[in-house]
């Protein structure tokens, strides 16, 4: 599950995936009409009558297809805690047909002063910026601040464990609601962090 959502996180921000698997994007890629309208119609017009507001397209540096995936964002549907939402996916082109992945949702939140895309996955929007919301509230863990661990985006899911939820933010960050002394540790208490991503 964690390297499932760091993946997603990594396209999803189009970053490349370098650091784990020696494949190299580019976001710079114009992709043709007919690809934008097809992109469009599949993640935001067919389930929710919506219309595109990005889409970016990316290719593989080491082949020589001219577009190989792309990442689209719906136009905002709607308002979280004053903030715009969007409906977004990232998908893949093979055989002449474009494949997309689980459609997310991406929120822009308040946690602790600073702005940060949300994306809860399997989890209600409300209960991923409590859970948020409350961390980012934490000062340190194991000398890593939780503002340098949250950065500027977090994609946040249940774990197997129905006592654990995982963030992963610019570090991955598991909370526990397991709390045997609340009254020496804060709860949801964090119990690990990475080292932040670069």
């Amino acid at each position: 599950m964690r390297y499932r959502i760091v993946l997603l996180c990594l396209f999803a921000t189009l970053h490349t995936f370098t650091a784990m698997a020696n494949v190299q994007y580019t976001k710079d890629v114009q992709l043709p009409k007919k690809e934008l309208v097809s992109l469009e119609e599949i993640v935001c017009g067919k389930p929710h009558n919506l219309k595109a507001e990005s889409i970016q397209g990316m290719k593989d540096l080491q082949t020589k297809a001219a577009f190989d995936s792309a990442f689209v964002q719906c136009q905002s549907h709607g308002e979280f805690e004053g903030k715009p939402m969007h409906y977004e996916a990232g998908c893949s082109f093979s055989r002449g047909k474009w494949l997309c992945n689980q459609e997310g949702l991406e929120i822009i939140v308040s946690a602790n002063g600073k702005n940060v895309k949300m994306h809860p996955w399997g989890i209600s929007p409300e209960s991923a910026y409590q859970i948020l919301a409350k961390i980012s509230t934490y000062g340190t863990f194991q000398g890593i601040t939780m503002d340098d661990a949250i950065g500027s985006s977090c994609y946040i899911s249940p774990s197997k464990d129905e006592d654990t939820v995982e963030l992963n933010c610019r570090s991955i960050i598991t909370v526990s609601f397991f709390c045997p002394q609340p009254q020496l540790t804060n709860c949801p208490r964090v119990v690990y962090v990475s080292r932040p991503l670069i």
